[in-house]
């Protein structure tokens, strides 16, 4: 996760606009899969479908115009099309964090065949001119470790980096045995209460818990 403060170059591009929810919901589905399959996990790919089908669903589409700008949904962003193909993207998602107004960059996306254009960075670019013109105080973004163009780019951008995630998401499987070990399942005492709550401040530090909209003292 990175923060912005720096002023970023922005210049217009004829093939750069706003996200149009009217429209562009499929192909940026399309987009996104193409680019992060290889990388998605459940949650992305129910992602990626709920983009499609709210492509298709014209209430959801009228209700999410009215409130881009107020929901914590990626409805807002822009793409970068040619010859009326969106071969890139970037969404923004708004909130609020410690009372501080935060856009978070995502889904920043350039089809293979279009990279190394200078299409990310003028999309990524353009969505912090956004931030920046809707007052935000703070802009962040997400990026995997094993994607170094996309650090460079951002370092360049003025991002740095604030938190890492070492383990994001481990698989399950109902059918694996049960290892030995000289550990004891029992029910948890009051008394071991500031125990957890120290380990669950540790393992979901504030920095990577912001999407986290309810409190550890709901565990007690």
């Amino acid at each position: 996760m990175a923060s912005i403060t720096v002023p970023a170059r922005t210049e217009a591009h004829p093939h750069l606009r706003p996200l149009n929810i009217f429209r562009d919901l499929p192909q940026v589905a399309d987009l996104i899969e193409i680019c992060f399959s290889s990388t998605m996990d459940s949650d992305g790919k129910r992602y990626v479908q709920d983009m499609r089908r709210a492509g298709k669903d014209n209430s959801f589409i009228q209700w999410a115009n009215r409130a881009a700008e107020t929901t914590s949904l990626p409805l807002t962003g822009y793409v970068w099309e040619e010859n009326g193909k969106i071969v890139g993207n970037t969404s923004l998602v708004p909130f609020r964090h410690k009372k501080e107004r935060i856009y978070l960059i995502a889904n920043v996306a350039a089809h293979p065949e279009f990279r190394r254009r200078g299409i990310a960075r003028a999309l990524t670019e353009q969505a912090m001119k956004h931030a920046r013109e809707k007052k935000a105080d703070a802009i962040w973004l997400h990026v995997r470790d094993d994607n170094p163009g996309a650090i460079d780019l951002y370092t360049k951008l003025g991002f740095i980096e604030r938190a890492r995630r070492t383990t994001y998401q481990a698989g399950t499987d109902a059918n694996a045995a049960i290892p030995q070990s000289d550990f004891t399942i029992t029910k948890r005492h009051p008394r071991d209460w500031p125990t957890q709550l120290n380990w669950l401040n540790r393992l979901y530090p504030d920095p990577l818990a912001w999407h986290r909209n309810w409190s550890f003292n709901s565990l007690r």
